[in-house]
């Protein structure tokens, strides 16, 4: 059977939003255009900066998806990774034991030629790492690589990540989960402002906190 044209699922390596590199970024630019020029938070009132009332105005949920798409889509095109496209944002009810996970869909072909591109040692390594079980955590997995299905075409989404991890650290030297794809600050910035969703309601409360900053700029250059 040709499973070449085949869509596979894939959980894509991320570190999620919650207290990671990624929450950061937002965090930078809401104080980026909310901040004066030297980057000092201007206050709202007695309690409140202007970028902390920012937030409050931000549908994070789709300001999230969004990004998450344009993570997955920054993916494909440095990784070469022609098929790859963003399904879903799956986030937890609680954040105590797992975080935002980002799942997309892509072909058997390039699942097999991730395969083909990496080292297999390296790929035996990552899976005993990961579904090794231990005290606290019963893995569902084989942590021998050996053991799982010899054709990739039955393999899920959570085999399928640990490939790509294992292939993104190949082509990616540098440590590239949430630190090097996006570490320019253009690039963040402009990815940010984007995917930033403001809630109807709040609209005319985030006009006027850009007008506050305005206001406060234009006062202390007087």
């Amino acid at each position: 059977m040709d499973n070449n044209n085949k869509i596979m699922e894939v959980i894509v390596p991320f570190s999620g939003f919650y207290h990671s590199v990624h929450n950061d970024y937002f965090d930078n630019t809401l104080e980026y255009c909310f901040n004066d020029d030297s980057g000092s938070p201007i206050d709202y009132d007695d309690h409140d900066s202007l970028a902390s009332k920012a937030s409050d105005c931000i549908n994070w949920r789709e300001t999230w998806v969004c990004y998450a798409d344009a993570y997955t889509d920054m993916i494909k095109s440095d990784f070469n990774l022609d098929s790859l496209k963003f399904k879903d944002l799956i986030s937890p009810k609680y954040y105590n034991y797992e975080t935002d996970r980002i799942l997309a869909e892509i072909s058997f072909s390039d699942v097999m030629a991730m395969y083909e591109a990496i080292d297999i040692e390296d790929l035996k390594t990552k899976v005993k790492e990961l579904f090794t079980s231990c005290s606290g955590y019963i893995s569902h997995y084989p942590s021998n690589l050996d053991d799982w299905d010899s054709d990739l075409a039955n393999w899920d989404h959570n085999q399928v990540m640990t490939l790509m991890e294992v292939y993104l650290k190949k082509i990616d030297k540098e440590e590239y989960l949430g630190y090097k794809l996006m570490d320019c600050w253009d690039s963040y910035y402009e990815v940010c402002m984007n995917c930033i969703v403001v809630m109807p309601e709040y609209r005319d409360e985030w006009s006027n906190l850009h007008n506050l900053r305005d206001q406060s700029m234009e006062a202390s250059n007087e």
